[in-house]
């Protein structure tokens, strides 16, 4: 019950200046009271609306920083998952060259050893 309601209640009027009110006029101390009262309801109002926009402004902060650290958590996950992809590419790059590598000297011998045949050569190779 604010304090408006409170004094307009006929409990209030029947306790407290009930000699004043009895006439069309309100006195001085009436009057003041009621905008004192006002003024007191004005100020809790302002209070109130206070409140809330801070407890708004928590919330905003609060899903701010929620939402930048969610991105900050999605931009490492994307760094990790690029990172172990470059790895997995560079061991598969290494792989290719070395069988091209290894494709090429084969070749290369057996290129090596029919020229040597013409000439009526060989390479020295060690039974096991």
């Amino acid at each position: 019950m604010t304090a408006r309601e409170l004094y307009q209640s006929r409990l209030y009027n029947s306790t407290t200046f009930r000699y004043e009110c009895i006439g069309t006029k309100t006195s001085p101390a009436v009057r003041d009271q009621q905008r004192r009262i006002q003024r007191e309801e004005e100020v809790l109002n302002n209070e109130r609306i206070l409140q809330q926009a801070s407890k708004g402004n928590l919330v905003a902060k609060w899903s701010e920083q929620l939402e930048e650290a969610s991105d900050r958590r999605r931009v490492k996950h994307m760094k990790e998952g690029i990172r172990q992809e470059m790895e997995m590419t560079n061991k598969e790059l290494l792989y290719v060259r070395r069988a091209q590598l290894r494709s090429l000297l084969e070749s290369e011998n057996i290129q090596y050893e029919q020229e040597l045949r013409e000439i009526g050569k060989a390479f020295y190779k060690e039974r096991k």
